[in-house]
């Protein structure tokens, strides 16, 4: 419930700006402040310096180029299209990736292999998406 909510408002909002990455920079920017708020009061446990050392470089970066790309074309598309269309989207095509990263163990995921039942269940997903983006 609150991915559809916060992202019909970030739609809007991006919608405002009339610029998608204005808006996820927006959007980033206030949680940093939220969850330093949270690091502040000591609510939120920090690793130690050598945790923080020790993480691959990679690991600060790519995850945050793929939020920015994946949420930046969000809130570009909700206010064409919606946000049902938009999110059956992204929650399929998570589901999609998902099952293939864990197939094959990717980025060191345990392997849990594609059965016939997962198989269909994608299927079912894609057709999901197909009846749900239908005009009329």
């Amino acid at each position: 419930m609150a991915i559809v909510i916060q992202s019909s408002l970030s739609g809007q909002l991006s919608k405002n700006l009339q610029n998608p990455l204005l808006s996820s920079f927006c959007l980033y920017l206030v949680s940093a402040i939220l969850i330093g708020v949270l690091i502040a009061f000591g609510l939120v446990p920090l690793p130690s310096i050598e945790r923080v050392r020790a993480t691959p470089t990679h690991l600060w970066f790519l995850g945050s180029l793929f939020s920015v790309v994946g949420l930046g074309l969000c809130y570009w598309l909700m206010p064409q299209i919606g946000v049902a269309r938009v999110l059956v989207g992204v929650v399929t095509g998570q589901m999609v990736v998902a099952t293939i990263i864990s197939h094959f163990g990717i980025f060191g995921m345990p392997v849990i292999e594609i059965n016939k039942e997962k198989f269909i269940g994608l299927v079912l997903l894609i057709v999901s998406v197909l009846l749900i983006n239908k005009e009329g």
